[in-house]
């Protein structure tokens, strides 16, 4: 439509232009004509008069229709100042519906997150609401970008566009519609085609995947992801990253591994070095589903209930519970909306009443201007107060003014000296200021070492720009030999922190309300960038048949050959075990022990119980027990038996009376064996008496609960 405009603009000034010479040329001729008959003389540049009266004829007005030039100018000024009308008002027109396309593809995109089901006042209505609005969205965006039969499709090359409708109906956004795979694809890949780098990303998971029946296709599934992470997608580079790191799809190499995660653990770090120090980082929940969980909301009604409780008590005046609710307060966590005043006003309550913690907080907020005026005096006078009665974050803030020299004479020794002793007491952040200095030599001898020892233990607790400054120092060999594993690997450990994760909390909360496919599709999507507890999770939901709705099953109709969700989620348990999840690896013993998702396969049954033995799991030690007392799979042998035993008592105290039982009966397994020659020559007497059916009665009997026996210690020692 604009172009359109456009497009009418230059043709109506082409056709002013021409208007404008022809009435120049009869002009000219007009004069020609009157020389020639013997009027008065006269020249092109006469007074305005005499080209009027030259120009006109005997009644007055224009001969031959040619009209004054200087009403000409005006027509053409006048035209001019309709074009400049009309331009504004369509300016005005675009940028409102750029207003509305931005406004309802977040509305589309918008997800509820596991915060947003915490707060009680989200439940009904706020949930109506958003619904309401993403329905209104979609609808939008539908006309927009499709046309209907009153409006031009005038979004049909927004490829943003194309992507939120595509996404939507792929992960079932709009109330009331069931997820469309079909409509899904078709918007992703004209998305694609415009250029969008998030279509490009999800097509990329599609065939790396086979998502909905798609055959996997592992080239067009690193293509896709190529072009999304050139055009910025973070989570195709660490898609990419993850398979650069194990050769999936692509050449094993640990330095383009290196080269994608970097660039996503880069912006983590330049996020965090923004944050107000003191504050607690963007993080991310990952729940690992099991088979005790259940889709409800359970546990955020009591999370509330104890965000209440502690409310209460805090307002009665204990201190514990004003510094918790100063803490949450400041953060908005727990389903609380972050509220400076409130957490300043706790935080204060309990420093009054001699709380260190709350007086280091206080400390923090006025030394950073966090909800109040930076106010370096007060903040000194609260950090010295925490200080003295030994608080480590009141150390390390008095460590920090005297470093930077804010309210105080700066003092890099005595800086060192209080930083050291909140290091001591576990402070991450004192160890990461401990690790610069003696990484740039500031205030101490310059020791690459102690710098590196320094971020190894601040990293260890989780802070992002010491974990990234231990990865360059361990790829560039600063301090220790150089180690690209270990890099590729800290780097994907910051990388995994990223707000582009969101979708592992989506993914729970539509666990938490049964929508079992819808969280499939998002811990099937992050297991494609490599992220071992959305592996095991999306394995757990293939295991238990939820969500797949036969799409991965072989009478799959859309691509017969297909394989079955137990294959499906032996191939997840073996991404998640090659990244150290002992529990996958005991799944796919189990797999391979009673051919499920693959043939049985006893050699590599016991090979996976055996590496999950090595990482001290007492399930894999009571199934290896008992494979060797009985010969499966490999020669009877009772004593090592016996050892794998004794070795879960010395693991798993828990299993104490089970590991008993199982020796016990080991005993009697073994007194079987010795004395096999005696019970056989009794048996055979026996067996000639009239009582000979009884017997064989007894021994069938005593078999079978031998049997139960058994299974019951197995079943016992996988719940302990």
């Amino acid at each position: 439509r604009d172009a359109r405009r456009r497009d009418g603009a230059v043709r109506r000034r082409g056709r002013r232009a021409v208007t404008a010479m022809t009435t120049l040329a009869m002009m000219t001729l007009a004069v020609t004509r009157a020389r020639a008959d013997g009027a008065t003389t006269t020249t092109t540049t006469t007074t305005d008069r005499a080209s009027r009266e030259s120009a006109m004829g005997d009644a007055g007005g224009p001969r031959d229709g040619i009209p004054h030039p200087a009403e000409a100018a005006e027509r053409e000024r006048e035209r001019e100042r309709e074009d400049e009308d009309a331009a504004r008002t369509t300016g005005a027109k675009t940028s409102r519906v750029d207003d509305e396309r931005k406004k309802y593809v977040d509305d589309l995109l918008e997800e509820e997150s596991v915060d947003d089901r915490r707060r009680a006042r989200s439940a009904s209505a706020s949930r109506a609401s958003r619904a309401r609005a993403r329905r209104a969205a979609a609808e939008w965006i539908e006309a927009y970008v499709e046309g209907t039969a009153t409006r031009d499709a005038s979004g049909w090359d927004d490829g943003e566009a194309w992507f939120a409708l595509g996404h939507a109906r792929r992960y079932g956004l709009i109330e009331g519609r069931e997820m469309d795979e079909g409509g899904a694809m078709e918007c992703l890949r004209r998305a694609a085609e415009l250029g969008d780098a998030a279509a490009h990303d999800e097509l990329g998971f599609t065939y790396a995947s086979g998502w909905d029946g798609t055959p996997r296709d592992g080239a067009k599934s690193v293509l896709h992801y190529y072009f999304a992470a050139n055009a910025g997608s973070v989570r195709a580079m660490m898609a990419l990253g993850y398979r650069h790191k194990h050769g999936i799809d692509v050449p094993e190499s640990c330095e383009t591994a290196v080269l994608y995660y970097h660039e996503a653990a880069k912006i983590v770090v330049e996020e965090a070095a923004k944050r107000t120090p003191g504050v607690l980082p963007f993080q991310i929940e990952k729940h690992r589903l099991s088979a005790e969980m259940s889709g409800s909301n359970l546990a955020a009604r009591r999370e509330r209930d104890l965000v209440q409780y502690y409310r209460y008590s805090a307002d009665m005046g204990n201190v514990d519970a004003q510094v918790t609710m100063g803490r949450l307060y400041s953060l908005g966590a727990r389903g609380l909306r972050k509220d400076v005043g409130a957490a300043r006003k706790y935080l204060t309550d309990a420093a009054n009443a001699g709380d260190a913690t709350a007086m280091a907080n206080l400390g923090n907020m006025y030394a950073n201007g966090f909800g109040v005026d930076v106010d370096n005096a007060t903040a000194l006078h609260w950090f010295r107060k925490a200080a003295k009665k030994g608080n480590a974050m009141g150390r390390y803030g008095l460590g920090y003014m005297t470093l930077a020299g804010h309210g105080v004479a700066q003092d890099h020794a005595l800086a060192v000296q209080y930083l050291n002793q909140a290091a001591e007491q576990g402070l991450s952040d004192a160890r990461y200021f401990l690790g610069v200095l003696h990484l740039r030599g500031i205030g101490v001898k310059q020791d690459f070492t102690k710098a590196y020892h320094h971020f190894n233990i601040a990293s260890h607790v989780g802070h992002e720009v010491a974990t990234y400054n231990l990865a360059m120092m361990q790829l560039n060999g600063m301090g220790f030999p150089s180690s690209c594993a270990s890099a590729s690997a800290l780097l994907k450990q910051l990388a995994e922190r990223g707000h582009w994760a969101t979708p592992m909390e989506h993914a729970y909360a539509a666990y938490m309300r049964r929508d079992y496919r819808g969280a499939l599709l998002r811990y099937m999507k992050m297991a494609e960038m490599g992220i071992e507890i959305a592996q095991a999770n999306a394995a757990f939901l293939l295991e238990q048949r939820l969500g797949d709705e036969g799409r991965f099953r072989e009478d799959t109709q859309v691509n017969p050959e297909a394989p079955s969700t137990a294959t499906r989620a032996l191939h997840y348990h073996r991404l998640a075990a090659t990244q150290g999840n002992v529990k996958s690896l005991l799944r796919i013993g189990d797999a391979y022990y009673y051919g499920k998702g693959a043939d049985v396969s006893l050699t590599k049954s016991i090979a996976a119980y055996r590496q999950a033995s090595e990482q001290r799991n007492p399930h894999a030690m009571f199934n290896l027990a008992h494979m060797h007392e009985h010969g499966i799979g490999m020669q009877k042998d009772l004593h090592l038996a016996k050892r794998y035993y004794d070795m879960i008592l010395n693991n798993a105290p828990d299993a104490t009376i089970i590991v008993h039982l199982a020796l016990k009966k080991l005993v009697l397994h073994q007194w079987i064996i010795d004395n096999k020659d005696t019970i056989l020559r009794v048996a055979k007497e026996i067996h000639a008496s009239p009582t000979a059916q009884f017997v064989d009665f007894v021994v069938v009997v005593g078999a079978a609960a031998l049997l139960c026996f058994v299974l019951l210690l197995r079943v016992g020692l996988a719940r302990g």
